[in-house]
């Protein structure tokens, strides 16, 4: 099930996550990914909201993905850990519930019902595929705790030129 796409205006929002280039598809590199980034967290003392990909790059197959969690505020990375700032802004969103493998949909009604409606994205082409200024996923919930995949929640969010 969809929600009906539609802009919002997000305020800046801080996370934390590991920079990684990966193929679809990539489940190993999030069981990889996101256990690292908490443990850092809870090393750091840091609570974190929802689980957050964050895509700087795409040339299908291969994307720039940042693995990670939003942050109620600012914090340092290091070597490996890696701290950022989702831009305010205008995005183009809708949310998902249901299996993950529906996503790929999912994303394509976003796109094409901000194409037919004339928004442009926040974002340039280059030989290495398309840079976002900010094209990312929340995941409110999950596997983890909640059993039924139908009620799995993903937002998504795609920055759109101002």
């Amino acid at each position: 099930m969809l929600t009906l796409p539609k802009v919002v205006k997000r305020g800046a929002k801080p996370y934390v996550a590991v920079r990684r280039d990966v193929d679809i598809p990539f489940g190993p590199e999030i069981n990889k990914a996101l256990p690292k980034v908490d443990a850092w967290l809870a090393a750091h003392g840091l609570e974190h909201g929802p689980v957050l990909f964050r895509y700087n790059r795409i040339d299908m197959p291969r994307l720039g993905v940042e693995f990670g969690f939003v942050l109620s505020r600012k914090t340092a990375g290091d070597t490996e850990i890696v701290a950022g700032v989702l831009p305010a802004g205008r995005y183009a969103t809708l949310t998902h519930f249901g299996h993950y493998r529906h996503l790929r949909e999912a994303t394509a009604t976003l796109i094409g019902w901000a194409e037919h409606a004339g928004h442009k994205w926040d974002s340039h082409r280059d030989v290495s595929g398309e840079h976002f200024a900010s094209r990312f996923e929340l995941y409110p919930n999950g596997p983890a705790d909640e059993p039924d995949s139908d009620k799995w929640e993903t937002q998504i969010f795609i920055k759109l030129r101002d």
